[in-house]
């Protein structure tokens, strides 16, 4: 195990103390999606010095995956993203403690899956808000911090839900038992207070429920007037660099140590767009998603940036609709 006198750790000391970097190794990081974000989040944790991991993810690779997420590549298509991300660790860190959960988290494994963490990365997909939800209701009766951080374009933001906190139901305007919550379509005026404002609105129209029906994303994306969710590194790495800034908050004030500033917690929502320079702190995420899609809408109608390539031609020259 990663020790106070271990090589990979004494230049980060430089900025904090060593019980803020005993804190680090002793944290049992559980982390539920490993997508972007959630990849990025663990491999980084491990380099930090963490030194117990739960990775969940049922997933194995594919082919769009090499372009946004570490550890995607040609040689690890096919694999599980648990088990390349698992081995990454180790490389980092060769003494970490790593249990897999190939399943991904599910009912019968989320108090195995958060025995004994810390920290929580919720990375799990908004279309299946029953398992962020069970994810944050474990946490809290343990007593553990979720992160939740979110990425559009290249932009990312973060915010937290605490033992004490605003619940991640409230949070998302879910209420009920988990079958009563699954299905249920978030709308992203909930989850995310910022929209970039050289975005292109079609990108919305991916994350936004359907009035009439209940299509899945994926039947949605096929449609000609729908364009598939974009996603790319830039943002993913935002994201992930504003979650591990709250993590180190959250480790020192569990230690015992003072913080730069107070964590990020629900209902406030932090935000950073490096691309334009631009950050913000909103305590009313949803009057924040407004603002920032008018000023989109807006931009779109001036032709002020370029709009996204969604011809009906483009997209079914790369695959996007048949």
């Amino acid at each position: 195990m990663a020790t106070l006198n271990s090589p990979q750790l004494y230049r980060g000391m430089g900025f904090w103390n060593e019980a803020t970097q005993q804190g680090i190794i002793d944290t049992h990081f559980a982390d539920a999606g490993l997508g972007g974000m959630g990849y990025l989040a663990a491999v980084e944790m491990a380099k930090l010095g963490v030194g117990h991991f739960s990775l969940a993810d049922p997933e194995v690779f594919d082919e769009t995956n090499i372009g946004r997420v570490m550890g995607a590549t040609h040689k690890s298509v096919g694999q599980y993203k648990v088990e390349v991300c698992a081995n990454e660790i180790l490389e980092n860190n060769p003494d970490a403690e790593i249990t897999v959960f190939k399943d991904g988290v599910n009912e019968a494994n989320v108090k195995d899956f958060l025995t004994g963490a810390h920290l929580v990365l919720d990375a799990t997909e908004l279309s299946m808000p029953e398992l962020g939800t069970m994810v944050c209701r474990e946490a809290r009766r343990i007593g553990a911090v979720v992160l939740n951080g979110e990425y559009l374009a290249h932009a990312g933001q973060v915010t937290a839900f605490t033992p004490d906190g605003m619940t991640f139901e409230k949070f998302m305007g879910l209420k009920g038992t988990l079958d009563e919550i699954k299905g249920v379509s978030i709308p992203p005026e909930r989850y995310m207070a910022y929209l970039p404002p050289y975005g292109d609105l079609k990108t919305l129209a991916a994350i936004t429920p359907p009035k009439e029906d209940k299509k899945n994303e994926a039947q949605r994306a096929q449609e000609d007037d729908i364009a598939p969710l974009p996603s790319n590194i830039i943002g993913v790495g935002v994201a992930t660099q504003l979650v591990l800034a709250e993590a180190i908050k959250h480790i020192r004030l569990r230690v015992g140590e003072p913080v730069f500033a107070p964590p990020v917690v629900a209902p406030h929502v932090q935000w950073l767009d490096p691309s334009i320079g631009r950050s913000g702190h909103t305590r009313h995420p949803k009057l924040s998603f407004y603002r920032h899609a008018a000023v989109m809408g807006f931009n779109n109608l001036i032709g002020h940036y370029d709009r996204g390539s969604y011809t009906t031609s483009a997209r079914a020259a790369r695959g996007d609709i048949g």
